[in-house]
């Protein structure tokens, strides 16, 4: 029984933070909300995070457009937040960059959400690595 407990506590649906409210990024939030097991929220600009930040929404993954973040803020964040897996979009130069691990080409929406698929698994498993760590306490 009380084991039961601690693996529905494990149950986790992604977090993913969309930053920005440009039309790209519009659609591809809307393209991921139509997963039900994925948590979407959307922020207009990094300012629009408040002095709480991303804490408390404890996301795995934060999608940005790289002309919106200068590199000073990008590492600022990185820093702060090193748990979190940041990508970066260019729909100009079909570019997606995931900070701070690879960095992809992509060609079409459907190659985008293909790299968003890979990314994923691997935040599951460090979710999980977290999870345990916080129960071995």
């Amino acid at each position: 029984m009380f084991f039961s407990g601690i693996e529905k506590n494990m149950e986790h649906n992604p977090t993913i933070v969309v930053l920005g409210a440009s039309i790209f990024l519009e659609s591809v939030a809307n393209y991921l909300e139509m997963e039900p097991e994925r948590r979407v929220i959307r922020f207009e600009d990094r300012r629009a995070i408040g002095q709480s930040g991303l804490d408390p929404l404890q996301p795995e993954i934060v999608i940005f457009e790289m002309e919106t973040m200068p590199d000073s803020d990008l590492l600022r964040l990185l820093e702060d937040y090193p748990g979190i897996q940041w990508i970066g979009l260019d729909p100009h130069c079909s570019q997606v960059s995931v900070y701070i691990t690879h960095r992809y080409a992509t060609k079409t929406m459907k190659d985008l959400f293909h790299v968003i698929r890979e990314v994923l698994p691997q935040l599951e498993k460090n979710f999980e690595r977290r999870n345990m760590a916080k129960l071995e306490l």
